[in-house]
C-alpha cells in the first residue's frame, strides 16, 4: 500500500472507496447485465456518467 502523508489520509481514504464502488459496479454489470435490463435508458446513461464522475474524482484525489 502506498504512504500519504496524514494530511491526505482521509482523502486518499475516499478516493479509495470511491474506486472500490466503482469497480463493484462495473463488475456486477460485466458479471450479470440482465439485472440492469428493467433501468431505463437514461438511467443507465445516468448511472454511466455517475461511475465515471465518482472515478475521475477517485483520480483527482489520489494524483
Amino acid at each position: 500500500m502506498a504512504t500519504t502523508p496524514a494530511n491526505r489520509q482521509p482523502a486518499w481514504d475516499e478516493a479509495q472507496e470511491s474506486l472500490s464502488m466503482s469497480i463493484s459496479v462495473v463488475r456486477a454489470w460485466a458479471v450479470c447485465p440482465e439485472q440492469f435490463d428493467q433501468i431505463s435508458r437514461e438511467d443507465r446513461a445516468n448511472l454511466f456518467l455517475l461511475l465515471l464522475q465518482m472515478l475521475e474524482t477517485a483520480h483527482q484525489k489520489l494524483g
